[in-house]
């Protein structure tokens, strides 16, 4: 029996369903908070959580382009051999933000009271707590073989949300961000456990390292992206009603379980993608591109599956709630498309240390699409749905000419010099 475990632990198969598996439970349980938010509480809170999960992916986009993505590029061995220094550069990194926030909030409840900027900032504390550690520690437990833990979890967190919507009616908004936010900070000790006690002064050091090489580039390619991922949320947050916000953040959700499926692969391909670019006869660019066209292509049937079914959808989930606002879902696809897509065009960009340049073209686009929502996000979220569509393409395009350029111009017979240098 024993061996037939370690065979499975083994099995990029098994690990790749195993991985999606954890991430179908995850997405299942945010879709239910989403589904409990829409159906029991108000436009204003919705809106808010809808916020306050852009807000927290901003700043999980910062500390994932700054060690996370790096680290889960590193083999096995040499990751555990930086365990300590890792986890403690996590805790370094997230837990005084973590605190601030929660300090600001108390803050702003005793000031604000029931304001949306209050909501918003509730909930944003809560969504970084979870956000903040989740791809980490599926990293890290990833490298210490430990797959199991990540479902585990997953699982649990479906639970609480599921017990949640059958309590809703003795809860308020702000009890529910709390509960979620206890139970994230518990699952934290988890790492400390498989670990070991963080060493905090090589963390400290490893953290300095990692922002003085990363945080540029961190920073230009996670105010490109929140151009066209979040910003459009947060401008009808604060330039239109409620209502548009809600609308587009109940649409985004619909397509959440599709980026979900896809990151579940890229989480596990990220993991091999050197070892396949090393040992592919084409290298680098022959491993992107068959990740490109199967990462779309699975995007693409399950994002026709979803339209084609988007009324029924509508109602099944949100009591028909949104229902005119079903045209935005078809805009949400395309993007997912071409999201999903990039996951391993951002892969060979890293291991080609073409970073800055590529997130300096996101920067640009991201500026442009904050000056395109100052003018449209007062006419409705469905403009603004289009305006980070047209924009993620572009972000998309982009990095396949920048990639491509950068393969074309090295020499095939200097492969695996160029490898040993990503």
């Amino acid at each position: 029996m024993n061996k037939i475990f370690q065979r499975l632990m083994h099995n990029r198969v098994f690990l790749r369903l195993l991985s999606l598996g954890d991430q179908v439970v995850f997405a299942g349980g945010n879709f239910l908070l989403t589904i409990l938010l829409t159906r029991f509480f108000t436009d204003k809170e919705l809106a808010a959580y809808g916020m306050a999960v852009s807000f927290a992916l901003i700043l999980q986009g910062i500390q994932r382009n700054s060690y996370v993505i790096q680290n889960s590029l590193l083999n096995d061995k040499i990751l555990k051999n930086r365990g300590k220094k890792i986890l403690a550069e996590q805790i370094i990194a997230v837990v005084p933000l973590l605190l601030l926030l929660i300090i600001t909030s108390f803050l702003f409840l005793s000031l604000h009271g029931e304001a949306l900027s209050t909501l918003t900032l509730v909930a944003t504390t809560t969504c970084f707590a979870i956000y903040a550690q989740l791809e980490f520690e599926r990293m890290v437990l990833m490298k210490y073989r430990k797959f199991l833990i990540p479902f585990a979890t997953s699982c649990a967190y479906a639970l609480i949300i599921a017990t949640l919507i059958l309590c809703h009616s003795f809860l308020n908004f702000y009890q529910i961000m709390a509960i979620l936010l206890i139970f994230a900070c518990l699952k934290s000790f988890i790492l400390l456990y498989v670990v070991g006690v963080p060493d905090f002064k090589g963390g400290w050091m490893l953290l300095r390292s990692d922002l003085r090489r990363n945080s540029l580039s961190s920073i230009l390619g996670v105010i490109g992206y929140t151009g066209y991922m979040h910003t459009p949320v947060l401008f009808l947050g604060s330039l239109s009603t409620p209502m548009e916000a809600a609308a587009y953040v109940a649409m985004r959700a619909l397509m959440q379980p599709l980026q979900i499926i896809v990151r579940s692969m890229d989480i596990i391909d990220k993991n091999f993608f050197r070892e396949r670019a090393s040992h592919s006869k084409h290298g680098v660019k022959h491993v992107m591109n068959r990740q490109i066209i199967l990462y779309g292509v699975t995007s693409l049937l399950l994002s026709i599956v979803i339209c084609a079914f988007s009324s029924d959808i509508i109602h099944l989930f949100y009591g028909g709630k949104y229902l005119d606002y079903r045209k935005m879902l078809y805009a949400w696809a395309v993007i997912v498309i071409f999201y999903s897509m990039l996951q391993p065009v951002e892969s060979a960009i890293i291991m080609k240390k073409l970073l800055n340049k590529y997130n300096l073209v996101r920067l640009c686009l991201g500026i442009g699409t904050c000056v395109f929502m100052v003018l449209v996000a007062p006419l409705g979220s469905m403009d603004s749905v289009l305006v980070s569509m047209t924009v993620g393409i572009a972000g998309f395009a982009w990095g396949v000419i920048i990639v491509n350029q950068a393969l074309n111009r090295s020499h095939p017979v200097k492969k695996p010099m160029i490898l040993s240098l990503a």
